[in-house]
């Protein structure tokens, strides 16, 4: 749980410049499409927040592998948030889950349960490493193709 929302808090606070960085409007008249450079900035924060965390943190809080999974997610997450709702609001989306994972979710027993509360698994937890994958990876497709709502 902690870990959930130390990764948000992070992933938030990198999330929100990162998308606010580059005018819609860009995309237009670059003589370098957007796409690839719109992904390197997901990654490139996403990165940064895992290497702030675990110097931060080290095993202390929890395993680096649940870090570095949850800011994965957390990053996927927020430029989903982005491509979808715009930077000015991409936070509602992994805020939203975070609070309802760690106010309202019952034991995850179940796969799906597993798979709806990643952020507060265990490191080992297979639905969660996937689910955290799948939402990092289209949450850089989505901001790289759509790039950020306005």
């Amino acid at each position: 749980g902690v870990v959930a929302g130390a990764a948000t808090v992070t992933g938030l606070a990198l999330g929100w410049g990162i998308f606010r960085v580059v005018h819609p409007a860009a995309s237009s008249t670059a003589a370098i499409a957007w796409p690839p450079r719109r992904a390197a900035h997901v990654i490139a924060a996403g990165a940064a927040v895992i290497a702030i965390a675990t110097a931060l943190t080290g095993d202390q809080i929890a395993p680096a592998g649940q870090i570095v999974r949850d800011a994965i997610g957390m990053s996927g997450l927020i430029a989903l948030g982005a491509a979808t709702l715009g930077a000015d609001r991409a936070w509602a989306l992994p805020l939203t889950w975070t609070l309802l994972t760690l106010l309202w979710a019952p034991a995850a027993t179940a796969t799906y349960q597993r798979v709806l509360t990643w952020m507060a698994q265990p490191a080992d937890t297979a639905p969660a490493t996937s689910t955290a994958l799948v939402l990092g990876a289209t949450g850089v497709l989505a901001y790289a193709i759509l790039g950020p709502r306005p």
